[in-house]
């Protein structure tokens, strides 16, 4: 049997918790379509570490929207 492609729920859940700093306050992530919505307390932390979610989104190879 062959594994499926791309990264499960969990491993994209594991992949973003690693990257996105604590301060941002994570507190939920949805599948949105073809993007993942990631729900933070604090979005312009991430606004202003960009290259943060960038990382993420070429690792992922999902787009990604950010949203409080």
């Amino acid at each position: 049997m062959q594994k499926p492609q791309g990264l499960s729920y969990e491993e994209i859940r594991k992949t973003i918790l690693e990257k996105i700093p604590a301060e941002v306050g994570i507190t939920r992530i949805e599948f949105e379509g073809p993007r993942l919505a990631i729900y933070t307390q604090k979005p312009e932390t991430l606004i202003e570490q960009s290259h943060i979610v960038g990382e993420i989104a070429g690792i992922i190879k999902k787009r990604i929207v950010v949203r409080s």
